[in-house]
Formats: C-alpha cells, sequence, structure tokens
C-alpha cells in the first residue's frame, strides 16, 4: 500500500482517573478485575485486531494511540470487562530498544497537580505500637507515581510484572498521609529516641523538586549528648531493676504504660468537717469506691451486717457500677451520705497503736465522728479477720490531746486519761487537734471542767465533763456564761469552761465490756456482770446489731423525698421520711417531694391496727411489731382487750417484746406515732404513761435518739408527762437503763403517779438518814444527795464513798454500782442500806458537823475492832486516844474502868497496864479540858490517821496460805493494793497490786461451820503467784476487790472471776 508496517501489541491501558472522586469507583473497578483474573481457568481468545489508517504522528505516539483506541472500543462492547479480557494477550514490540512510554494527558494531569500541592500537614508523634498490615490495592494514580519515582517509600517501587499467568500486579506503596511509624521495640530507650527524632523532622515543601527515595531513619542519639531535658525524659525507668521518676510536665512528647498487669485506684480515706458533697465527679468517685468495696467482700473497714444493709440500699435504688453513671447526683449523694454516717471504720484513718499492760487495742481510728479504739479478731473462714469495737469516744468527750515524747499520746477525757504508745503519735495528735478546732467553731457549747455546784436557783450547777449547751441572753456580765444542761438552765463561771463540739447523738458512749473484763459466775441475779456494760448506757448499736461494729443502721428501704443532709431540725416527720418502709412512701415523692399533710401522716395518730411494721425489719421481726402495736392499742384503749387480759397483762407483753433489741425503735415509733393528734385525751394520757415507762427502762437507738429528744423537748409544754418522760431519758443514757421488769405492785404504783417511797440509809455511828427515791432512782444518786449533806461537792470526793447492801443479817455484803436502781434491790424487808467511805485519797476537811461525826464514827468503829492496830505497849497513844474519846461524848464525869475498857480495842483489853493507861488519861484529859467535842473528834481522827492500816478497808483473814504467817493477819484493802499485816509486829509480809489480778475464786469452808476461803491469782504469765485467805468476809472481799478493780482508772483489764 506504499505505507509502512506497523506492529501493534495488546497492553493494560492505564484507567481513567477522575480528579479528584474516583479513586473509589477505580479501586471497586480493580477489585472486580482481579478476582476475575484469578477466577478464570483459560484466558478468553482476544478480540480482534481493529486496523486504523496511518497518522502523521511519531511512531511512538501514533502506537500510543493505537493503545488507547482499541481499549475504549472494547470497553464499550464489552460493558467495562474490556481490560481484563486485554491481559490475556500480550504483543511485543520488534524495536529491540523500545523507548520509556510517556504518559497520556490523563497522567500529566495528574503528575502537574501532584506537584502543585501544598505540603502535608505535620502529625505529633504517637507512641509505637504494633503494626497491622493492610494490603492496599494499586490504582492508576500510584501507577504514574511508581514510574516518575514518587514515592514515600524508603525502596524503589517494584516493576510491573507482564507475564501471563501470574496475577496482579504487587501492591505499590501509598503516598504517606502521617509519619511513619516503627515497629514495637525491646527496651522504652528503643521507644522514645525514633519518636524524638521523627518529631524534629521537616518535610519537604510544595515548590521543591521531586525528591528521591527516602534514605532510612538515623540512629537514636547518644544519651549521652543530649540535653538536661531530654535525657530526663528518655531515662525515666530501667528495664533491669524497676525504679521510677516524675517526669516534668511537657506539652511535646508524652508517654504512657501499655499493657500493665496493674491498675491504680484513688480512694477517699476521711472527711473532714463541714466537708462539701456537691460536686458531680467528687460524688462519682465516692459512689465507685463505696459500691467497689460493698460488693467485693474483702474491705476489712465493712462489716458483715453493714455490707449487707449497703446492698439492701443500693437494690432499693436499683443503682450498680454499670448503671452508676446514668444515675442522678441526687442518689449518689444519699448513697455517700448513708455510708459517711453509718459506716463506723470505713471514713476513718487507722493508727497502730498499743495501750498500758493488759490492753488488747491494737488501732486508733480517728474520723469525722470521734475517736475508736480498735482490735482484729478472728472471724469465719470466708472472713478470717474483723475489727471489733473496744470503745468509741465523740470529740464532745474530748478535752485535749498532747504527745508526751515522741511516741507517747495521751488524750485527756471527760471521764478518764487514754494513754496510748504508737510511733505516730504525733501525727495523731495533729488531725485530732485539727478535727477539734474546726468542730469547736460556732459549735455553741462548752465542757466543764471543774464541777460547780450551788444552792443559787438563778445559777447552773453542773459536774466536770457535762456538756453546756450556750443559750442567747440580752445581757451579761463579763466572766459569765449562760447555758443550759441536763434539763436545767442559768449562769455559770467561764473560766472553769472550754469550748466543746457539739454532741454527736449518733456517736455516744458505747459499752466498755472488751475494755473493761469482769464476771461473776456466782451469787445473786444482778451480779452476773460486773462490768460497766450494766451501768453505763447500752449502745443502741450493739442493741441491734454484732459486737463487731458501732455503727448506726442503714435502712433497707430509703424515700426519695428531697431531705437536707448538711442539716437536721430532728424533727420525726424528717425521721419517718428517712428511715420508715419504703411501702409508706408517699404519692407526693414520685412527684418531686412530698406535701406537709402527707408527711405529717407518718407519725400521727390513726385508728387501724398497721399491717406492718413503720421501720424496715426482718420477716419474724415485723410479725412481732404488728403484734406490739396491736397490744399498744388495746393498752391505750383503743381496741378492745382480748379476753383474760387486763392493762397490766398488755404492758408486761409491751416491755417484753421491748427487750428484744431490734424491736425497740419499731415500739418508740409506734408509741409517738398513736400519742401524736389522738382525739381521745384519756387515752392519749395512757399511751404517754406507757412512754414515761418505755423511757426508763430501754433506751433508743442513736440514730432515733436526736428525734425523740426533739420530740419530747417540744412536747414538754403541753404535756407534764414529756417533761418526765425527759428526765427518765437522760438517766437511761447515763446508767443504762431499768431493764428488769417492774413488780406488779410497783407497776400499778407508776401507772397511778404514785411512784415516790421513802428509803432509809444507815451511817456510821448509829444515825438513820431518810430520802424520796423514785422508780428509776439509781445508788449514785442517793450518794451524791448524802455528800451534799455532808458538803462534799468534789467528784473525786463523791466517788469515794459507796453505798452497801446488806441481806440476811450479814449473810451478803456488796458495794452496790452506781448505776444499780434502788428499787431493783431494795425490795425485800431484810435489805438494809449503809453509807460508807471506801477510798480516802481525797485530803480530809474538816469544815461540816455531819461530815465530822461521819467520818469520826465509821473510824472509831474500825479502831475499837482492832483493825487499825497499836502497839499494846503504846500507853500514851492509847491513853491519848481514850480520852479523845470521852471527850467527843461530852460527858464531864470522870470515866470508870469499864468505860476505860470501852476505849480500848478489844485484843488488847487482857495486854495492856489498865492502871497506868488511866493514870495517863487523866493526865490527858486536864490537858485536853478546853476541847469541844467536836473538837476531840477531829484530834481523834488526826491521831488515828497516823496508824499503819489508815486509808484501808481492812479485814481479819483467820489463815493464810504463807508459812510466815501462822496466825490471824490483818488483810488491807484499797485501790491501788491489798496487803497483809501481822497485827502483833505490825509487819508488812505482802503487797499484791490489784492491776495484777487474774483470777479471783472463792472457796467452799473445809468444815461444815467453818469459814470460806479466797483464792487470788495474781503476777505476770512468767512468773505466776497463788494466795488465799480463810475469813467469814469472804464473799465480800470479793465483791469488794472487785468493785475497786472496776472504779479505778488505772486498771486496764478485768480478772476472771469464780
Amino acid at each position: 500500500m506504499g505505507q509502512p508496517q506497523i506492529t501493534v501489541r495488546t497492553m493494560k491501558p492505564p484507567a481513567k482517573v477522575q480528579i479528584p472522586q474516583g479513586e473509589a469507583q477505580e479501586e471497586e473497578e480493580e477489585e472486580q478485575e482481579e478476582q476475575e483474573v484469578e477466577t478464570r481457568a483459560v484466558p478468553s481468545p482476544p478480540p480482534p485486531p481493529i486496523m486504523k489508517k496511518p497518522l502523521k504522528q511519531g511512531g511512538a505516539k501514533a502506537a500510543k494511540e493505537a493503545e488507547a483506541e482499541p481499549v475504549k472500543e472494547t470497553a464499550a462492547k464489552d460493558g467495562g470487562q474490556g481490560p481484563a479480557q486485554g491481559r490475556g494477550i500480550v504483543v511485543r514490540s520488534s524495536d529491540p530498544k523500545p523507548k520509556r512510554p510517556q504518559p497520556s494527558r490523563e497522567i500529566g494531569n495528574i503528575i502537574r497537580m501532584y506537584q502543585s500541592r501544598p505540603g502535608p500537614v505535620p502529625v505529633p508523634v504517637q507512641p509505637s505500637r504494633p503494626p497491622i498490615t493492610f494490603l492496599k490495592k494499586i490504582d492508576p494514580k500510584d501507577e504514574a507515581l511508581a514510574k516518575l519515582g514518587i514515592n514515600g517509600a524508603h525502596s524503589s517501587p517494584p516493576m510491573l510484572s507482564s507475564s501471563p499467568g501470574k496475577g496482579p500486579p504487587p501492591a505499590v506503596a501509598p503516598r504517606p498521609k502521617a509519619p511513619l511509624q516503627l515497629g514495637p521495640s525491646s527496651s522504652i530507650k528503643e521507644k522514645q529516641g525514633p519518636l524524638l527524632d521523627l518529631f524534629g523532622q521537616k518535610l519537604p515543601t510544595a515548590q521543591t523538586p521531586p525528591p528521591p527515595p527516602a534514605p532510612p531513619l538515623p540512629l537514636p542519639e547518644d544519651p549521652g549528648t543530649l540535653s538536661a531535658e531530654r535525657r530526663c525524659l528518655t531515662q525515666p525507668m530501667e528495664d533491669q531493676g524497676v525504679s521510677t521518676q516524675l517526669l516534668a510536665p511537657s506539652g511535646s512528647v508524652c508517654f504512657s504504660y501499655t499493657g500493665k498487669p496493674w491498675k491504680l485506684f484513688l480512694r477517699k480515706e476521711v472527711f473532714y468537717p463541714r466537708e462539701n458533697l456537691s460536686h458531680p465527679y467528687y460524688l462519682r468517685l465516692l459512689c465507685e469506691q463505696i459500691l467497689r468495696d460493698t460488693f467485693s467482700e474483702s474491705c476489712i473497714r465493712i462489716s458483715q451486717d453493714e455490707r449487707q444493709k449497703m446492698k439492701d440500699l443500693l437494690g432499693d435504688l436499683e443503682v450498680d457500677l454499670d448503671s452508676l453513671t446514668t444515675t442522678e447526683d441526687g442518689v449518689k449523694k444519699r448513697i455517700v451520705v448513708a455510708a459517711r454516717d453509718n459506716w463506723a471504720n470505713y471514713f476513718s484513718r487507722f493508727f497502730p497503736v498499743s495501750g498500758e499492760s493488759g490492753s488488747d487495742v491494737q488501732l486508733l481510728a480517728v474520723s469525722h465522728r470521734g475517736l475508736r479504739l480498735l482490735k482484729v479478731t478472728q472471724a469465719s473462714s470466708l472472713r478470717p479477720h474483723q475489727l471489733k469495737i473496744l470503745c468509741s469516744y465523740s470529740f464532745a468527750e474530748v478535752l485535749g490531746v498532747e504527745c508526751r515524747g515522741s511516741s507517747t499520746l495521751q488524750l485527756s477525757l471527760k471521764s478518764e486519761q487514754l494513754v496510748l504508745h504508737t510511733a505516730r503519735a504525733r501525727a495523731i495528735e495533729a488531725l485530732v487537734k485539727l478535727f477539734l478546732s474546726e468542730l469547736k467553731k460556732d459549735s455553741g457549747y462548752v465542757i466543764a471542767l471543774r464541777s460547780y455546784i450551788t444552792d443559787n436557783c438563778s445559777l447552773l450547777s453542773f459536774h466536770r465533763g457535762d456538756l453546756i449547751k450556750l443559750l442567747p441572753v440580752a445581757t451579761l456580765e463579763p466572766g459569765w456564761q449562760f447555758g443550759s444542761a441536763g434539763g436545767r438552765s442559768g449562769l455559770f463561771p467561764a473560766d472553769i469552761v472550754q469550748p466543746a463540739a457539739a454532741p454527736d447523738f449518733s456517736f455516744s458512749k458505747e459499752q466498755r465490756s472488751g475494755w473493761h473484763k469482769g464476771q461473776l459466775s456466782n451469787g445473786e441475779l444482778g451480779l452476773a456482770r460486773w462490768d460497766r456494760a450494766s451501768e453505763r448506757p447500752a449502745h443502741p448499736w450493739s442493741q441491734a446489731h454484732s459486737d463487731d461494729s458501732e455503727a448506726t443502721s442503714l435502712p433497707s428501704s430509703v424515700s426519695y423525698a428531697s431531705l437536707s443532709t448538711d442539716s437536721h431540725n430532728y424533727t420525726m416527720q424528717e425521721f419517718a421520711l428517712r428511715y420508715f418502709r419504703k411501702s409508706q412512701a408517699l404519692p407526693g415523692q414520685t412527684d418531686g417531694g412530698a406535701t406537709g399533710k402527707d408527711t405529717d401522716s407518718l407519725v400521727q395518730y390513726t385508728k387501724a391496727p398497721i399491717q406492718e411494721s413503720l421501720l424496715s425489719l426482718s420477716d419474724d421481726v415485723n410479725k412481732l411489731a404488728v403484734a406490739s402495736f396491736l397490744a399498744l392499742m388495746r393498752f391505750m384503749g383503743d381496741q378492745s382487750k382480748p379476753r383474760g387480759k387486763d392493762e397490766m397483762d398488755l404492758l408486761y407483753e409491751l416491755l417484753k417484746m421491748c427487750q428484744e433489741e431490734k424491736l425497740r425503735d419499731e415500739i418508740y415509733c409506734q408509741v409517738i406515732k398513736q400519742v401524736t393528734g389522738h382525739p381521745r385525751p384519756e387515752h392519749c394520757t395512757r399511751g404517754w404513761s406507757f412512754l414515761n415507762l418505755l423511757t426508763g427502762c430501754f433506751s433508743p437507738s442513736t440514730r432515733l435518739m436526736p428525734y425523740l429528744t426533739k420530740f419530747l423537748q417540744d412536747s414538754g409544754p403541753s404535756q407534764e408527762l414529756a417533761r418526765s418522760s425527759q428526765e427518765h431519758l437522760q438517766r437511761t443514757v447515763k446508767y443504762g437503763g431499768r431493764r428488769w421488769m417492774l413488780p406488779p405492785g410497783e407497776m400499778k404504783a407508776f401507772l397511778k403517779g404514785q411512784a415516790t417511797r421513802l428509803l432509809l440509809i444507815h451511817l456510821p455511828g448509829g444515825v438513820d438518814y431518810r430520802t424520796n427515791i423514785h422508780t428509776f432512782t439509781v445508788a449514785a444518786e442517793v450518794q451524791e444527795e448524802l455528800c451534799q449533806q455532808m458538803g462534799i461537792t468534789e467528784p473525786q470526793e463523791v466517788q469515794e464513798f459507796t453505798l452497801f447492801l446488806i441481806k440476811e443479817k450479814g449473810k451478803l455484803v456488796r458495794p452496790l454500782r452506781p448505776a444499780e436502781y434502788l428499787n431493783s434491790v431494795a425490795v425485800d424487808q431484810d435489805v438494809s442500806l449503809h453509807s460508807r467511805r471506801l477510798g480516802w485519797e481525797t485530803p480530809l476537811h474538816f469544815d461540816n458537823s455531819i461530815y465530822i461525826s461521819t467520818h469520826y464514827s465509821q473510824v472509831l468503829r474500825d479502831y475499837l475492832q482492832g483493825k487499825l492496830p497499836v502497839s499494846a505497849k503504846a500507853d500514851a497513844q492509847l491513853a491519848r486516844l481514850a480520852a479523845l474519846q470521852h471527850l467527843s461524848k461530852a460527858n464531864g464525869n470522870t470515866p470508870s474502868e469499864q468505860d476505860l475498857l470501852a476505849y480500848v480495842p478489844q485484843q488488847l483489853q487482857r495486854q495492856v497496864n489498865m492502871a497506868s493507861i488511866k493514870n495517863l488519861m487523866g493526865q490527858e484529859l486536864r490537858q485536853l479540858g478546853g476541847h469541844s467535842p467536836q473538837e476531840a473528834q477531829i484530834s481523834f481522827i488526826e491521831a488515828v490517821s497516823q496508824l499503819p492500816l489508815f486509808g484501808y478497808t481492812v479485814y481479819v483473814a483467820l489463815r493464810v496460805s504463807m508459812q510466815a504467817l501462822s496466825g490471824p493477819a490483818l488483810l488491807g484493802l484499797n485501790r491501788q493494793h491489798l496487803i497483809l499485816m501481822d497485827p502483833s509486829s505490825q509487819n508488812l509480809y505482802c503487797r499484791i497490786a490489784l492491776k495484777s489480778l487474774q483470777r479471783l475464786h472463792l472457796l467452799s469452808p473445809l468444815e461444815e461451820k467453818g469459814p470460806p476461803g479466797l483464792e487470788l491469782n495474781y503476777g505476770s504469765a512468767d512468773n505466776p503467784q497463788t494466795i488465799w485467805f480463810e475469813l467469814p468476809q469472804a464473799q465480800e472481799l470479793l465483791y469488794t476487790t472487785v468493785f475497786l478493780i472496776d472504779s479505778s482508772a488505772s486498771c486496764t483489764e478485768w480478772p476472771s472471776v469464780n
């Protein structure tokens, strides 16, 4: 044809590129093409070659157009499958040196756009993480960039394979869109170095020509050449021998732990006074901590009972760890407040401490409510350890704290001095002082440093340690304050009080059975426990719960009414909203608050019996609560009495139910409900009579105590029985309550208002003192009344006097504990009460005639009985004491021989020279002629006070186990020691400290009518010792010894008694 022959080869043409939207569509087309190539067993036959007319362009350009033209036609004919079919035929050019094909117009546009685009934005360096490989499918754009050598890889792109049957070409590394991420290294140093180098790298600008492939990254710099800041960053932790370092804050490079096997938890340890709970993030963290410890079963700070009650509360509120993020802040605050106010040891700072010798205290817990002495005890196998509360003190009881040295801490309390040994003494002192300083601010209370007793009705009398509430008054003279204490108000000197924290009714003093131990296995009812548990108010928590926890109970149902958690009015309506059953929830609570009328209905009279308890109780106790409410309505006359039961039977039934500790708060709430708004006054009075009796017998829990006190105070102006109930409640809190059932006669008299009876107290010298006592009068009150008659006002001296109970003409003689109710012990005809001074530590003062005569009579009796030994050869001393006795009788006559014998101790009457004593006595009478009887009594007391056993309670032991004492011996007993003395030689043979006593054992008589004995085990575990005595007063000696141990502040542990 006259035209040169053109050889055409078929090859894959580059796909058309739509800028910039076509990338996703092209990748899908390429994936479809690869799938078709891989699944095709035999390549389809190529389409017939299409010949075009020769063009005038050069060979290269013509070849290029020849390549592109068949592709267009094939794509139009086969519907997009042409490129895949075209791969089946390879046509090679006959030119031995083929020239590199020029890019098409579309590819040229792509190249120009790439060169004109701005440089990539630097991305902050991220920590190295394990790489995940993603294979990107090839697209024409990357193919064009690979042909031009423009890429971000460290190595040149692989060439496209043109061999048939080899599959798709390998993926070309795409343009990097972020700094290169290195693989994981074997150490932290290797991870940090490359990150710093990458962070300082500068990327090329858009105006520079296409760079060659990037070289490999440089090695990390030598740590020795880095700056001080970089050296700190690159060496925070070594791989071998872990050591941490606090890094300076930096905004450039950040590091964190990955793959760590541990977790860090932020915990709330203690609350501070007036701490706010309003921040949402703060509430969330506290709730997470509380919920985690509640369900973990491993937190020793929470008792089993506390944990179960919190679970019940969370179940009622429908809150758990998964739903906590969506829980309202009000519900979170309710959970936090419940844990803060009801968990005894959870929010406390623990300090390891030890007490005096014999004490088992191990920990001191300091919280926002007070101090607790704890001991770690063994529990069940699932919970091998638990915390046992030995003693609790609110901050209102703390007078001061002081460090004595670096490891001794002394706490001055209202009733005792507490000494603890710990290496954290200064830390405890700082924390307690911080709490005291915050709690004393604007508390409105002061505490008495000394007793102040006065007969002036405008002045306020109180004892040391009493808490006084300050009251506002218009004008006050300097140095005086006005306040109320014990139901009375008046003025008092300001220099004998100091500011104190407000009383915490939910943190009142508990039983101290773990602190002072002692039991009696024999004796009459009422002597079984000689510790202070029966004297002090039984702590309500210990009444309703186990002894391993002190905190008040958590309600298992909590209403949703909005209540102020930071301040309380302590009304019964507020108590009902907080602690009554959820089934009694008010309708208005679900709509954002209950109305006042609905709230009042919770604690108002109802004429229909309740079907379930007011408080949330267990099923068995709930049945008793329903029965108690019905019995109360029958006693008040609101329901008819069953046949065969009168009001006394119903009253005993109610009091018997009150002995169930878990039911006491419920019965208190039932009585308050029925006397509030009762339409019939006579029925309401019967309800108040029962409440008056109930407050004198059983104390409510600390949870109910402030609300009951406020209710009685508000009802006092209009109800006389409310004022009487308030006095009985104060006495019950102080002395523990009269828990034994009242006899029927006394019960009837009490209901009729005839609860007063005459009591006769025998004083030394045959003097009788008559006083009136009531149903709930205790021994301490009568003894204080006697001391006031003698002019004794100091509490320390008052405590040295004791009432002794003598029963069956001396067969039983024992001292009465201060908290014993007299109507419980002095009921039989053969029972008499005698007042006696048992301690003599306070100096004597002779400023009251009754004081002088009482002391003279007691000392004279002991002297004449031979309990204050005088040598038989001391004629002058015997004569002087005889003369003083004669003058004290105001007898001016010359004493006869019979009188002289009466003035000499019985065991010396046959040993002394009576004629010599008579002559010496005459001389003494002439010298003492101007003495009045009272002066003679004072001189006699002063003379006898020089004798060896003065100040001791003396017993005559008929036999002693010591071989050195073959005959009778004098046994002296005071608050510190027990001593043995030979009466003839006055030599001291034995001295036993009461705090060293380990065991007291009453021995039966060896003979039928012989005297009983008492065995004492004392000393340390390394050197135990035993001694026994035979004496008729063995039982009295036993009781008196235990009484002195209990009243001694230096003794911290009781001996066992049997």
